[in-house]
């Protein structure tokens, strides 16, 4: 590993949101407000015409350096490297912090540091971040190590500051080159509520999930429908820089869908209303549906927590909870103070359609969540994927007949056809369809948009918590 030494001048930097950083107390921020103050005095004291005694600190001088990591990087690997802080004098240094900020890509496992000379810490940590007097000739060591958790880069760059209260402040970078094969980099949400990595390696025919352990799948196809067929009779398809599909990742066979390009800023968002799908899987394994509508401006979000109203513009007021909506780390953080909840997503790109996104623990079970923007009704077409039952088939929409028909069938078993009539969903917009799938009492619900259709169960219904993600 070459290290790279940082140039002597101030600098000034600013935060990247898809930069991680390891969050260090600050201990100068006292030192700089005294040192401020003493300046004022002074000028009260000597007016315009006198020069402020000699500071010390300005004199400061520190070497930094960072080795730069050699090799290509998988999802999965840990990628290690060093940043040395040198007190050469002339004096010795008091009160300065050591910054290292990490690529979104790459997640911190562990830091730790040596010292050697006359080194102490503001408070004693293996981080060293905050370091109370360094003396000339001493040498601060941090070793960083990073576990790859995507790679949807070529290479990403990595960054330490090191500031000095009242002196000056050095910025280093250092690349991590990645492993961006055809097809890494997705990042995947199954119906299950888990979230996970995935990378295809068209050599050698297969796919990898990494997550809660990692699994590698043969695959085989593309078959007439396109298809991609995973061993225990799972697939996927690839649609508009997406995959839809269905796979047991240790959950039973459940429907996932994964992506790769995100939006990552406010302005970038959808302003339209959005229909959102939510699964809950409870602790003692049962599950339910429900429906929300949900809407994004700027930092502003709004949710229909109601499970009666389909849209915003029938939801009743107390039920409208606003959250303040901020991006974070490659994702969006909705934060609702008023009732102390917040709801950590990501937003995914199907072509012009923008997809919500949320798989997580809550509480002791676990939640899935998939949005799309609210649109006139379904389109004449056929789509293909599976659902939270271990079924793969199609569903064929057609709303000139006001029907449907689904063709599903799971592994090993015979194919299981479904019909139904699509009516607009009481109290819903017209992009929220209902229908009963071959049992009056087992009522669904069913949004389409882009590339994409989400059927949901009803709740209270024989099919409370089904889940299906299908795409044309």
């Amino acid at each position: 590993m070459t290290p790279q030494t940082g140039a002597m001048s101030p600098v000034h930097s600013r935060h990247n949101p898809r930069e991680f950083m390891f969050r260090f107390s600050i201990g100068a921020r006292a030192v700089a407000l005294r040192v401020l103050a003493a300046a004022a005095a002074i000028q009260l004291l000597c007016g315009h015409g006198c020069v402020a005694p000699h500071t010390p600190q300005r004199d400061a001088h520190l070497t930094l350096a960072v080795t730069q990591p050699t090799g290509t990087y998988h999802p999965g690997d840990t990628v290690a490297w060093r940043i040395t802080v040198t007190n050469p004098g002339p004096v010795s240094v008091n009160d300065f912090t050591i910054f290292p900020y990490l690529d979104y890509n790459l997640l911190k496992s562990t830091v730790t540091c040596t010292m050697e000379g006359d080194v102490t810490q503001a408070v004693s940590s293996q981080s060293c971040a905050d370091i109370r007097t360094m003396g000339i000739g001493a040498t601060v060591t941090v070793d960083v190590v990073a576990l790859v958790r995507s790679a949807e880069l070529t290479s990403v760059t990595n960054f330490v500051r090191v500031d000095v209260a009242g002196g000056p402040g050095y910025r280093v970078t250092n690349t991590v080159a990645l492993a961006n094969l055809p097809g890494a980099g997705y990042r995947v949400f199954t119906a299950a509520g888990r979230r996970l990595d995935a990378s295809i390696d068209a050599t050698a025919s297969n796919i990898t999930f990494e997550g809660v352990g990692a699994r590698t799948l043969p695959y085989t196809g593309p078959d007439a429908d396109a298809t991609w067929h995973l061993d225990g009779g799972a697939g996927w398809r690839e649609t508009s820089e997406l995959l839809v599909g269905s796979a047991d990742l240790g959950d039973g066979t459940q429907p996932f869908i994964a992506a790769r390009s995100f939006i990552t800023a406010t302005n970038g968002l959808d302003s339209r209303e959005f229909t959102m799908f939510e699964r809950e899987i409870l602790a003692d394994g049962n599950t339910v549906t429900r429906v929300h509508a949900a809407s994004m401006l700027g930092t502003s979000m709004k949710v229909c927590v109601n499970a009666e109203a389909f849209s915003l513009a029938k939801c009743p007021a107390a039920s409208i909870h606003d959250y303040y909506l901020a991006a974070s780390e490659g994702s969006f953080l909705a934060i609702d103070s008023v009732h102390n909840e917040y709801v950590q997503f990501r937003v995914a790109r199907a072509g012009d359609t923008q997809v919500l996104l949320r798989a997580e623990a809550a509480g002791t079970g676990r939640i899935f969540a998939i949005g799309l923007p609210a649109v006139a009704g379904p389109v004449a077409s056929t789509l293909v994927g599976g659902d939270t039952l271990g079924r793969w088939g199609t569903l064929g929409l057609a709303p000139a007949s006001a029907s449907l028909l689904e063709t599903l069938q799971p592994y090993g078993g015979a194919p299981v056809t479904l019909a139904g009539s699509l009516t607009v969903a009481t109290g819903a917009p017209a992009g929220l369809t209902e229908s009963s799938l071959g049992n009056p009492a087992a009522v669904v619900w069913l949004a389409q948009e882009g590339p994409l259709a989400v059927v949901a169960g009803k709740p209270g219904t024989p099919v409370d918590g089904l889940i299906q993600l299908f795409s044309r």
